[in-house]
């Protein structure tokens, strides 16, 4: 076993200090030509298939890694705020969506990598009206959780499914009368579930927890004002944290490293200003050690704050130049082990700008600028290496990362 150990680390040397890694990203590439806007993006672990949704709706895949890119087919619809999701091998995938028409949530599921859809409620008797819905999936794709509020504001309603999308129960739980932005996570396994919003009763932060496959949920945390939680949990569901901003301003995370039992502060009281919009969010890797944040502060800076201590600590990643006022969505991811982070948003001319860290958040380089756009998003593989990032521009576009390394030999010593 000692001589295992000593050849991984050696072997590890060998790449840091022979081998430079480098991450590239292609130009803007177009993979609908419909008008389209608040696209969402999903993909398995290793990157190869890759998924698509937005407003038309309209249901995009890849399974080239993002090469090409095929429309399904299906006649969705109409729809508003609809999000994608798929398990680790990308075999099942799950839409969520409000029906642009009817106000009714639309839940689609796919167990053949995206080639064919099937409507969960075809009879539109199961899940009702609907608002700013979500959906996720645990690594298999058995166990599904739904979210979203009967009007804006309105009920909190979750749903499940432990059959991959077949059949769907309401989870029960004393939830809010009246909330909105609600989100909801799982671990790998789907047993430990995560949900949060803003209570439109007493304008707190509230977050509900289940351990058993979310049939069941208890009240855990109502606290503080709260503007648009964000909330993302490591793949044992041991540890969660939970980013708002609360009056006046203050970026606050929340965390857990019991399976949400309890909870407490991970913030150094930090001043941040999100302008009014959902843009706080906040990332963690499978071990729940390392956690990024990102958000606006109040001078429209672009604030990426870093921690490698569960949250413990912070530390400020430094500048990245201001963003677009008032700015949409912003988004950042990492991968299983957190040392590629990925984050991606509208710079202050409109431009969509990605920056990466490859050392756990230590030093960043900019991805690139991709010229106008809103709403972007981004998604990483298991290992950092595929990287995919969308956004709208009239139509959706998309640019394709990948993270490589090369000899350090092949760079050569400019002769002056």
């Amino acid at each position: 076993m000692k001589l295992y150990t000593f050849y991984f680390f050696m072997l590890l040397h060998l790449m840091t200090c022979c081998f430079a890694e480098n991450v590239t990203f292609t130009p803007r590439q177009s993979i609908s030509a419909s008008v389209a806007g608040v696209p969402q993006i999903a993909s398995d672990a290793s990157g190869k298939y890759v998924y698509a949704i937005s407003e038309v709706v309209e249901i995009l895949r890849s399974s080239d890694f993002g090469v090409t890119w095929t429309n399904t087919g299906v006649s969705f619809g109409a729809a508003e705020n609809p999000q994608i999701t798929t398990n680790s091998s990308g075999q099942y995938v799950y839409g969520i969506w409000r029906d642009a028409g009817t106000s009714k949530i639309k839940i689609f599921f796919s167990s053949d990598f995206g080639i064919t859809w099937t409507n969960a409620d075809p009879s539109v008797t199961i899940f009702g009206d609907g608002d700013t819905p979500q959906i996720i999936t645990d690594s298999t794709g058995e166990h599904v959780y739904a979210i979203w509020t009967e009007g804006f504001p309105g009920a909190i309603k979750i749903f499940i499914s432990s059959d991959f999308g077949v059949s769907w129960s309401a989870a029960t739980g004393a939830f809010t009368a009246s909330a909105d932005f609600p989100q909801i996570v799982t671990d790998d396994s789907g047993k430990f579930g995560y949900a949060t919003w803003h209570s439109d009763v007493s304008d707190e932060l509230i977050i509900f927890t289940s351990s058993d496959f979310g049939n069941n949920w208890a009240l855990v945390v109502n606290t503080l004002t709260a503007s648009k939680p964000q909330i993302t949990t490591d793949s044992s569901g041991q540890f969660a944290y939970v980013i708002w901003q609360i009056l006046g301003g203050v970026v606050k995370i929340l965390g857990t490293n019991d399976f949400g039992n309890t909870w407490t502060f991970r913030d150094n009281a930090w001043q941040g200003d999100p302008l009014g919009g959902a843009l706080q969010n906040i990332a963690a890797n499978s071990s729940g050690r390392y956690v990024y944040a990102h958000w606006i502060d109040n001078n429209a800076n672009i604030k990426i704050f870093v921690s490698s201590d569960f949250g413990s600590t912070w530390r400020d990643a430094g500048a990245f130049g201001k963003a677009t006022v008032p700015a949409n969505n912003m988004q950042i991811t990492t991968d299983n082990i957190g040392r590629h982070v990925y984050a991606i948003w509208e710079n202050s001319s409109g431009n969509i700008t990605i920056y990466f860290s490859t050392d756990f958040g230590s030093t960043w380089t900019s991805g690139g600028t991709f010229e106008t756009g809103v709403n972007p998003r981004i998604i990483t593989s298991d290992t950092g290496q595929r990287i995919y990032g969308i956004w709208s521009s009239t139509i959706v576009y998309i640019t394709r990362g990948i993270s490589s390394f090369f000899p350090l030999t092949l760079i050569k010593a400019k002769t002056i």
